[in-house]
Order: C-alpha cells, then structure tokens, then sequence
C-alpha cells in the first residue's frame, strides 16, 4: 500500500515538473532568441506551462469541490484522492468537476427543500403520527398491503410528495421527509385518527 501511494506521489510529481523543463529546454534551444522574447520562452512552452496551471487550478477545483460534496453526505473524501485529482489530465479533470459542480447543487437544492419541510411542522408532531400509526416501525404494512411504512401511507400518496418505490422500502429519514412535505400541502388530514 505504501508502494503504491509512493508511486502515486511520484508521478504527480513528474507531471507537475514536466512543463518547467519543456520550457527551459525550449528556452535554451539553439536558434532561440531569449532578448528578442524578453527572456521568455519559446511560444509552445508558454503554451505548456499555462496549460499545465490551468490543470494545476482544476484539480485544486476538483478536490475542493469532492470536499464538499462529500461534507454533505457527512463523509470525508477518500485517502490519496489530492495526489489522484494532480495526476489526472486537464479534460478529465474539468468533466468531473462539471460533474461535482451538478452533484453538489442538488444536493444543496435537496437540504434546503427538506429544512423547509421540516420548518413547516415539528419533528415532535411527526414522531407522534408515526407512533400512533405504526408504533415507530418503518417496515409496517397494514389494510392487506395498502397502507405502507412508518406513516402508513398509500402508494398514491407517496408518489404525490415526490416518494418512488415502496413507502415502507424507503430510509427512515426519507419516510420522515415526505411526511413533513405531506402535513405542509395538506394538514393532518391524512391521517384521520392519528393526526388529531
């Protein structure tokens, strides 16, 4: 394992250094005026160097938005990801910070959208429906098969405050969540006993 990660710090290290060489070499070529460009390098080398900031800067992209992306789930990123996102090239890079960028704006959409809900009615009010409904049990299924989960709910409803599947399938969170959305459309009407 430290073989590889040894390997891998190597490499990143290479591509990293790659473009300085190149515009030295180029810099010190025969039939290269340095006085005539100002002491820069040969166009190509420009053209190398500011390719390689630009995947240098993407890849610091990368990494901090796999960060974020990763806080919201509540884990950390994965061990040697930095040195991974360096050695990778520029047009890789920008297609998976285009994919994180996407990723993590739905993912901000989703928590505001669920902090709303849950503003609408208290988790208190909530947790006492779901008791009287199913005594807490997120797997409950009663009415031969209709009513589903730890709100009881219809497949018909579910799918009205946005649930797919099977209501009592779903994490508990996600129950919870489209039960708040359901209270906030419509009351408590929906549960006729338990609401009141």
């Amino acid at each position: 394992m430290k073989l590889n990660r040894f390997i891998a710090a190597i490499t990143a290290l290479c591509v990293l250094a790659a473009p300085a060489a190149l515009a030295a070499t180029v810099a010190k070529a025969p039939g290269t005026d340095a006085a005539a460009t100002g002491g820069l390098p040969a166009p190509q080398a420009r053209a190398a160097v500011a390719r390689q900031r630009a995947r240098h800067r993407a890849a610091g992209r990368n990494v901090y938005l796999a960060r974020q992306v990763a806080r919201v789930h509540g884990r950390r990123i994965a061990h040697g990801y930095e040195l991974r996102a360096a050695a990778k090239p520029l047009r890789i890079l920008t297609r998976s910070n285009a994919r994180l960028r996407r990723e993590l704006g739905a993912l901000r959409r989703d928590r505001a959208r669920r902090r709303a809900a849950f503003r609408a009615v208290p988790r208190s009010t909530l947790r006492a429906i779901a008791a009287c409904e199913s005594h807490g049990n997120p797997r409950a299924i009663g009415g031969s098969g209709r009513y589903r989960g730890i709100f009881q709910m219809t497949f018909q409803i579910w799918s009205a405050v946005g649930g797919h599947g099977d209501p009592a399938a779903a994490p508990v969170g996600e129950q919870y969540f489209r039960a708040a959305l359901l209270y906030r459309r419509y009351g408590s009407g929906q549960w006729p006993v338990c609401g009141r």
